[in-house]
């Protein structure tokens, strides 16, 4: 992901990226989003729930006698694996694991690259892209026709 947006979303959601530039040793999150920037909105709409989930598991726990911020849920991952968005958080309060999968679920109709709807693709190594964003081998010779008869109706 590009770093302005990565950056962006850092901003944003501190409670998510709390981790966010802490040594590799620590936290995988050091690696930064390691998908592509078509799946930004996906991890936004993802954080804006989880920010809320982890406020919530804050407020509820900051006046427990061993509470330490530090082990607040936080975002451990975010990664592109068998083609498809894995968010991972360090602990799942009630919520996350909702979130977390229904990001995945987005994720596998929406192409990597631009954002686009896609679909699931490749063999080996997966990755859902759209009709543009994919290699040639990829696509099937039912989807070029679809996609030539579409782009023939909008120019005439």
């Amino acid at each position: 992901m590009k770093s302005e947006l990565e950056k962006q979303l850092v901003k944003d959601f501190p409670f998510c990226f709390g981790d966010y530039g802490k040594d590799m040793k620590q936290t995988s999150i050091y690696w930064g989003c390691q998908c592509n920037d078509g799946w930004e909105p996906i991890i936004r709409e993802a954080c804006a729930k989880a920010e809320l989930v982890i406020s919530n598991w804050v407020e509820k726990h900051k006046h427990d006698e061993d509470f330490n911020i530090d082990f607040a849920p936080r975002l451990s991952q975010v990664k592109e694996k068998y083609g498809t968005l894995r968010m991972d958080f360090t602990t799942y309060p009630e919520g996350i694991d909702e979130i977390e999968m229904a990001a995945e679920k987005k994720s596998e109709t929406t192409c990597e690259t631009c954002g686009e709807p896609g679909k699931l693709r490749g063999q080996g190594w997966y990755y859902v892209s759209c009709i543009d964003h994919s290699e040639e081998k990829d696509l099937d010779s039912l989807e070029i026709v679809e996609e030539a008869y579409i782009k023939n109706k909008k120019e005439n």
